[in-house]
């Protein structure tokens, strides 16, 4: 099989083996040759070596059973004995062929048990029939989906206020405008966000944001382009302040993130960007 079976073909094969143990084919064994066995329609695997005698086993009626092939195994003596069989997994070994892993008789009837148990608890859990779970679990993921929207729709307008709340925290070097604050962003999403606003509304200007997030330092900064001919690299800018926390980052000359280890070292770190600013804008680098 080229490729990956589908779950429509793996209940195939799982339903079609269930039928032959239900049908309680007998199972039988004989030895001939290789050829005799290929002749008959015997399958074989092309990744076996086989001698000149090869021991052929059949399920069903010899000449019209269900399964004839070239193997050494230990067998039932029919297939009721197999009991119900269920599919666990299904994998690749090698090109063109596929492995199935499966359970049968009382471990199969285990596996089914613990399914069944798990569904149940899951429509306890849900208040809903178990014929309804999967309509509710979609139900829910659609909920959640809406109420993400809303919670990124909230955060970008405390993003908002706090942004307009800055704009007085802008300072001039070598005639520049530089921002370098701490934020209550949620995601380094957010900062980047906010950078946007800032260059926006400074057309010409350097911004390095930092947040706590998930505990810990991070930062982005922007520079416009106008500021990056100048010889201002937002990468290295980043890259400086993140050192000062024990981390590090990077990225391009206009737009760079970073993160560190030390979250009360945030601040001081901050307060350091308009001097490596004036640092980069007298050496152009």
């Amino acid at each position: 099989h080229p490729t990956m079976l589908t779950d429509d073909e793996l209940r195939g094969v799982e339903q079609a083996v269930n039928d032959a143990v239900f049908a309680n084919y007998p199972v039988s064994w004989r030895w001939t040759t290789y050829k005799a066995a290929l002749a008959e329609g015997a399958m074989a695997l092309f990744s076996e070596k086989y001698g000149d005698e090869v021991r052929v086993v059949e399920i069903g009626p010899r000449g019209n059973g269900w399964s004839k092939e070239l193997c050494g195994g230990t067998h039932v003596d029919s297939t009721s004995e197999i009991g119900i069989f269920r599919i666990v997994s299904e994998g690749s070994v090698g090109s063109g062929a596929r492995r199935i892993e499966a359970l049968t008789g009382r471990k199969a009837q285990e596996l089914m048990s613990e399914r069944l148990d798990t569904l149940q608890r899951a429509s306890s859990f849900l208040g809903v029939p178990e014929t309804e779970l999967d309509r509710k679990v979609l139900a829910l993921m659609d909920q959640m989906s809406s109420q993400q929207k809303e919670i990124a729709r909230l955060r970008e307008d405390l993003a908002r206020l706090e942004f307009e709340g800055l704009l007085e925290r802008v300072v001039e070097v070598e005639g520049v405008d530089v921002l370098a604050v701490q934020v209550a962003a949620a995601d380094n999403n957010v900062m980047r966000q906010m950078t946007d606003w800032f260059r926006d509304q400074l057309g010409s200007g350097v911004v390095v944001l930092g947040a706590a997030i998930n505990g810990k330092p991070a930062f982005v900064a922007a520079v416009t382009d106008d500021l990056v001919k100048r010889g201002v690299h937002a990468g290295k800018l980043v890259q400086a302040v993140a050192k000062k926390v024990g981390g590090g980052g990077g990225g391009r000359p206009n737009l760079a993130q970073a993160g560190g280890v030390d979250l009360l070292g945030m601040r001081g770190a901050l307060a350091d960007v308009p001097a490596l600013v004036a640092e980069q804008l007298a050496t152009g680098k």
